[in-house]
């Protein structure tokens, strides 16, 4: 929980230094048509959303703050727009926010993925990364002096610890 807590706090942060730079691409998305008091609902509304995500999904890892409140400040301009205004439906508006967390996702998956197989030692690390870059047991084997069979033997051990660990 104290890790959510300091992703809030850069977020609340990124949002303070931010401000006006926040305020001009939620006019712009709103076309310059809404009101200054709009505006400062659309970007409370997004920071509501975005903490709430962080909330969600522990495991996110945020590389950039701010353009990733950006994403949330745009989807909550576009859902306030009247219906006749908006560009597209809010369908559409919901798949493509959909798409954007799941990479948002992705992304973190990836990268605890990548933290948990350096975990696992230097040596396993390398070997992984060679059987995913499509090279066989036999020339990994080669390569590092060894049996393929022993070479067989640490990529399914790794695979083991780290479907294991995967699946806190």
């Amino acid at each position: 929980m104290a890790d959510v807590q300091a992703k809030v706090d850069v977020l609340t942060e990124t949002l303070r230094q931010n401000q006006g730079e926040l305020e001009a691409f939620a006019r712009w998305c709103c076309r310059n048509q809404a009101k200054a008091h709009d505006i400062e609902d659309i970007i409370a509304d997004a920071y509501f959303h975005a903490v709430q995500r962080l909330h969600q999904d522990l495991h996110l890892q945020v590389e950039d703050y701010k353009k990733w409140f950006f994403k949330f400040v745009y989807f909550t301009a576009l859902k306030r727009r009247p219906n006749r205004e908006r560009q597209i439906s809010d369908e559409e508006l919901s798949r493509i926010e959909s798409e954007a967390y799941a990479f948002d996702a992705i992304r973190s998956r990836r990268e605890r993925l990548r933290e948990e197989i350096q975990r696992l030692g230097r040596d396993t690390a390398i070997i992984l990364e060679l059987f995913m870059d499509g090279y066989t047991a036999k020339e990994i084997a080669a390569e590092r002096n060894t049996t393929p069979a022993a070479i067989r033997q640490v990529k399914s051990r790794a695979i083991r610890q780290l479907r294991d660990s995967l699946a806190d």
